[in-house]
């Protein structure tokens, strides 16, 4: 194995999974929409994700192999829980934490008062590790330091059957880390289509941007993401996608599974 590159691959990991706003619902899959939890309800989401690693884009954006034995493969896998809380009729809140309870994204969403089939919402967030590590306060590094997410988001309603949603974000980190990013930014697409009254299939793509002083370090990843929502009964619904990773720069390619189960309780 490529000792130092796999290093560095797995801190850009820590970006792209911890990064994001963390704690609100999204109507589909990546992608946040401009629908809110109802007022004094709770959204609650167990989750998974898998994912496999063999290759990785260098620095010029070309694929190379992370181990030098070609039959080698790298799994990775991530089981956590999202609480949302419609605190508002326009503002809902929420957080997000793995299962081993390292770092905790915490969020709101705030529907803007205008618009009709096609809507707006402000989110913004923060992301703030709190455990199973040794943390140096004096010097961090980005698993161990905190940061701050906003961002906005764009809804709109075609018909009944067909709907996307948009978000962009960006991030900055609050405690000095030596090998942060100038900035980061996401950008979340999906569109949904409901082929029956219970079940919705998408077509999401996202992309994440992470620009560094050295350019030679800057990270990029495209992904494919398409999966389906099945929405059998009153209080719950089951998320499933497959997550492709297209193109990227600095960072590994994965090809993956995520599962969820939304659950609202009254």
């Amino acid at each position: 194995m490529k000792k130092i590159t796999a290093l560095f691959l797995m801190i850009n990991f820590a970006y792209v999974g911890y990064s994001q706003i963390g704690g609100i619902s999204a109507t589909k899959l990546a992608t946040f929409g401009t629908t809110l939890v109802n007022k004094t309800e709770i959204e609650f989401e167990p989750a998974f994700s898998f994912g496999k690693q063999s290759k990785y884009w260098n620095k010029t954006g070309d694929l190379e192999p992370i181990f030098t034995n070609p039959d080698s493969v790298n799994f990775s896998s991530e089981y956590g829980f999202r609480f949302s809380y419609g605190a508002l009729n326009s503002l809902e809140i929420g957080l997000y934490t793995p299962f081993n309870l390292s770092v905790i994204n915490w969020g709101l969403k705030y529907r803007l008062p205008f618009g009709d089939n096609l809507t707006y919402a402000i989110i913004a967030g923060a992301n703030t590790p709190i455990g199973n590590s040794n943390y140096d306060r004096k010097h961090r590094n980005l698993e161990s330091a905190s940061s701050i997410v906003g961002g906005i988001v764009l809804s709109n309603e075609f018909s009944d059957k067909l709907s996307i949603d948009f978000n962009t974000q960006y991030q900055t980190y609050i405690q000095a880390v030596p090998e942060k990013s100038i900035n980061d930014i996401f950008v979340n697409f999906d569109a949904g289509f409901y082929i029956t009254e219970k079940m919705q299939t998408i077509i999401g793509v996202n992309y994440f941007y992470s620009s560094f002083e050295n350019s030679d370090n800057n990270i990029s990843l495209f992904t494919l993401n398409p999966g389906i929502v099945v929405e059998r009964a009153e209080n719950f619904a089951i998320v499933m996608s497959l997550p492709i990773d297209l193109q990227g720069k600095n960072i590994e390619k994965s090809t993956g599974f995520t599962f969820a189960l939304c659950i609202i309780l009254n």
